[in-house]
């Protein structure tokens, strides 16, 4: 190993120590609640007691996220429309866009060697979601029974329900082109009084694994764009590991944004369910869920006492407001539920000119550089790093690093494939897929 080599890992270690030792616990540790430190000492009466035993860390408490709460007692009614891109079901349980189908993107496609399984069935979106898209989740007063009337329109579906607070909520989806579904909703005081509504999460949906086989929380995530750059909440985020391998306290909800929400998007490694609000929306927030576990022949491809796969649910957040008697407010939210590929997305982005393009660059690299990173023992990052750095010399580094040369050749090549898009457009050509390609 030359000089070089042994600088940049020596270099590495120490930066690993001075972050683990120094930074971390000086700078990034939360302070004791103030119940803690102001409290007064325990008198200790025997020499011989044994010394105090420092508190183990607290992880974060478990949250309570929103949930749609919908009648059983009246059996679900569905509305499906068609166009010559995917096909979406509307349900009446929450009011919202339950499924979509992606009628160009099969559920199984050729692998690397050659063999194809064939099927008659389509990638599909939003299908494990605990609520519809465009469901107004948070208590009695925006939810009531869950249970929406139901009807076709000339441009699509409309769906309505009326509170007993004197609440009408109407939502009417429109199909568009470009895998565009277009949105308003419409929240109407009917009533003689004032009414007062509290906060909202309007649901923009659940970003779950590909299939049985897919990398889990590795390759799905949450990406928002704030009108200056993304910001990505996936598997990294949520582990809170620092430097990306070493433990943390794990979280469990994230809450982002100051009114500058543009799009947020719901997503997996090929496709995405994204929410465009008119105006910039307040917040968002986005949370953990547990998905079912894989059944049928997906079921045969995992261990039977494999953890059940994890996804991840957003919403939009608006905040209470008081609507005078009769008055009404509405807003308009375009849906982008299709593929992550760069000429619809840049074709959508020119439209409403917020940028959505930059959802498939951003996204693709950062999965890749998870995937890779987050399964890599500490030691082989370092390697990686020095192979990257030093890569016409990796040959006189020796033999005992021949497989840390391998695992750095394939992240090397997996940011190449991303930068050139392979990993998008080769969904169709090169990846077998296993599941029900939800988002």
């Amino acid at each position: 190993m030359d000089r070089k080599s042994i600088i940049v890992i020596t270099a590495c270690l120490g930066l690993i120590v001075l972050w683990s030792y120094v930074l971390t616990p000086k700078y990034f540790t939360k302070p004791a609640p103030p119940g803690w430190t102001n409290a007064p000492s325990a008198t200790v009466t025997g020499t011989n007691a044994p010394p105090a035993q420092p508190a183990a860390p607290v992880a974060e408490a478990p949250i309570t996220a929103p949930r749609l709460t919908a009648s059983t007692n009246e059996p679900e009614q569905l509305i499906e429309v068609t166009n010559n891109e995917a096909h979406y079901t509307f349900t009446s349980r929450g009011g919202g866009l339950k499924l979509i189908e992606l009628l160009k993107y099969p559920e199984t496609v050729s692998s690397a060697l050659g063999k194809t399984t064939q099927t008659n069935e389509v990638a599909r979106l939003n299908a494990f979601s605990p609520a519809p898209t465009l469901a107004l989740l948070d208590g009695e007063a925006v939810q009531g029974d869950g249970i929406y009337s139901l009807s076709r329109t000339p441009a699509g579906v409309r769906a309505e329900k009326s509170l007993t607070n004197g609440l009408t909520i109407v939502k009417d989806f429109r199909l568009e082109s470009n895998y565009l579904v277009g949105a308003t909703v419409r929240l109407e005081n009917r009533s003689a009084q004032p009414l007062t509504l509290p906060p909202q999460h309007w649901v923009v949906g659940t970003a779950t694994p590909m299939g049985a086989l897919d990398k889990g929380l590795a390759t799905v995530g949450v990406l928002w764009y704030n009108g200056s750059k993304p910001e990505d909440i996936g598997a990294s985020w949520f582990a809170n590991r620092t430097l990306g391998c070493l433990p943390g306290v794990p979280r469990s909800e994230y809450v982002g944004g100051n009114s500058n929400v543009v799009w947020v998007a719901a997503h997996n490694q090929f496709f995405t369910l994204a929410a465009m609000p008119d105006k910039p929306a307040p917040s968002l927030a986005a949370w953990k869920i547990e998905l079912p576990k894989p059944t049928g022949e997906e079921a045969r491809l995992v261990a039977t006492n494999a953890p059940a796969p994890e996804g991840v649910e957003a919403a939009l957040v608006y905040p209470g407001l008081t609507l005078a008697p009769k008055e009404s407010v509405e807003r308009t939210i375009h849906l982008f539920a299709g593929p992550k590929e760069y000429q619809t997305l840049v074709r959508v982005a020119d439209r409403f000119n917020n940028n959505i393009d930059r959802l498939r660059a951003a996204r693709n690299l950062h999965t890749e550089v998870q995937t890779h990173l987050l399964s890599l023992p500490q030691l082989d990052v370092l390697v990686c790093l020095v192979l990257k750095a030093r890569v016409r010399g990796a040959h006189r580094i020796g033999a005992w690093l021949q497989t840390g040369k391998r695992i750095c050749a394939g992240f090397i090549s997996g940011c190449v494939r991303c930068h050139a898009g392979v990993v998008v457009f080769g969904y169709n050509h090169d990846i077998r897929h296993d599941g029900a390609g939800g988002v």
